[in-house]
């Protein structure tokens, strides 16, 4: 699940967020019914895109494959004779993820 972060929420709980702070993971959990685990985290006072898994054991695996310097990681649950390789990188390695920065400017160039 891929939720769009506001600045001001904080990503998970943690010993200093006071219990009236609003919280994504805890807000994402009571709209699904159901566990969530952050793949990555953003600061409490950065905005933009944050990436949920289902399990701990997924989230660990995304996670992993958004530090790696290629962005490539595998998934061994992917049947690897499937025709559809649009999935895999070049040699077959896994799913690729590539993280692509982008800012918002408001104001005059001076």
């Amino acid at each position: 699940v891929i939720i769009n972060k506001p600045a001001g929420i904080s990503t998970h709980r943690s010993k200093t967020t006071p219990p009236s702070h609003l919280v994504a993971s805890t807000s994402l959990k009571r709209q699904l019914s159901r566990k969530v685990f952050p793949v990555h985290r953003l600061d409490h006072r950065t905005s933009g895109a944050l990436v949920f898994a289902f399990s701990g054991e997924m989230a660990g695996r995304l996670h992993a494959g958004l530090r790696r310097k290629n962005g490539v990681f595998k998934d061994e649950s992917m049947d690897k004779d499937d025709d559809d390789d649009d999935d895999y990188d070049g040699g077959g390695n896994g799913m690729a993820s590539k993280k692509v920065y982008i800012a918002l400017v408001r104001g005059d160039w001076t």
